[in-house]
């Protein structure tokens, strides 16, 4: 269900167990690994006073360097409150987990720190960014599972839902290649201690080769790929499952 008339601020009863936004770029000669994690410290250290090394950080940066699944991955991490900055030699990410901000303040988290990374001068040309929201969709008396998002989804004889299924999709929309994971039972344990079942709906959206001016003018690109994160959202939702979430929209 999508409204293309009104735009969704937030929901009441929110969904979201973690937002993540990602940079991976070029490789370097220079050890970005070891340099941006104490450059960020010293901007953010009140917001982020933890920094500690990952254990991927002990495999040699020569065979990580090799190896196509490692090449990506953080070394480094910066820690606050419900929140952490991750940091390898070609990726940086910013990671918030429930309960979310909401949009305007992750978008300055994720600004003010490609603002820290762009001064440094040093971090080579963007090959991809990324937006992904990890949504737990709970379970209504009437409503659970697959039927939160369509009215019946059935392979050969069976009803899908009645039974554990985890479905993925790849689409490529638009400029942006769209990661879609479904999980009709599952299950997260909230900040509280208390526990929250429902359907996973986690959402990665994928923008590969932008354009060079991403490190100069990021905000619009930023922007850009959430808007289309909540579309594809709010395009899962049937109308009931929206309105038991408790909309708020723009006046």
């Amino acid at each position: 269900m999508e409204d293309t008339q009104r735009l969704l601020v937030r929901l009441t009863q929110d969904t979201i167990l973690e937002s993540i936004f990602e940079v991976r770029y070029e490789a370097s000669s220079i050890p970005l690994a070891d340099l941006l994690p104490g450059l960020i410290f010293s901007h953010l250290r009140e917001e982020f006073p933890e920094l500690e090394s990952l254990p991927i950080s002990a495999i040699p940066r020569e065979v990580a360097r090799q190896d196509p699944n490692l090449i990506h991955q953080p070394t480094k991490r910066l820690k606050g409150e419900g929140k952490a900055i991750l940091i390898g030699d070609r990726v940086v990410s910013i990671t918030m987990q429930r309960p979310y901000p909401g949009w305007d303040a992750f978008k300055r988290a994720i600004l003010r720190i490609l603002e820290i990374v762009r001064q440094a001068g040093v971090v080579p040309a963007v090959e991809r960014y990324s937006i992904k929201y990890v949504n737990l969709i709970p379970h209504r008396s009437d409503v659970s599972g697959f039927d939160l998002i369509v009215s019946k989804l059935k392979i050969s004889e069976w009803n899908v839902n009645e039974h554990t299924a985890n479905l993925r999709l790849e689409v490529i929309d638009s400029s942006f290649l769209v990661l879609l994971t479904l999980a009709n039972k599952a299950a997260a344990q909230l900040p509280d201690g208390s526990q929250l079942e429902g359907l996973l709906a986690d959402i990665d959206i994928i923008r590969d080769k932008p354009d060079d001016t991403f490190w100069a003018e990021p905000g619009d690109a930023i922007e850009a790929i959430h808007t289309f994160e909540k579309r594809i959202f709010l395009s899962l939702l049937t109308e009931e499952t929206l309105a038991a979430a408790g909309p708020q929209w723009e006046a």
